[in-house]
């Protein structure tokens, strides 16, 4: 971890893992990085070392549900919800995909969501 706050850091970390990775994750935060997590937290951490970065904590708290996500799946297959996909790059261009979503091309930002397609190896 510290290879990546010499590379100066990341800007957010989203913990879906829980444990320790709230403590952890100062450890690889760019000044005035944030942390998101969705999990509940069982007992207190120190999060002393996230001042050192002026880090911010948002937690989203879930609850999750077969049901909930069954219903989504039915809206998707309905076509009631559908993303709206700015652009569609392959993993070969995840740097312009980075680019794309820094808002740094010509451009800038495109509306909606960035795909990258993962396609298996022939």
């Amino acid at each position: 971890m510290p290879q990546v706050r010499a590379w100066g850091g990341v800007d957010v970390v989203l913990d879906t893992v829980d444990g320790d990775t709230l403590a952890r994750s100062a450890q690889v935060l760019a000044d005035r990085g944030r942390v998101v997590s969705i999990v509940d937290i069982p007992e207190p951490q120190n999060l002393l070392a996230a001042w050192s970065v002026n880090a911010t904590y948002h937690f989203l708290f879930v609850s999750p549900g077969r049901a909930k996500l069954a219903a989504l799946g039915r809206l998707v297959d309905q076509g009631k919800l559908r993303p709206v996909i700015g652009a569609v790059l392959p993993l070969a261009d995840l740097t312009q995909a980075h680019t794309l979503l820094e808002g740094g091309s010509a451009g800038g930002r495109p509306r909606g969501k960035i795909v990258v397609a993962v396609h298996p190896p022939d």
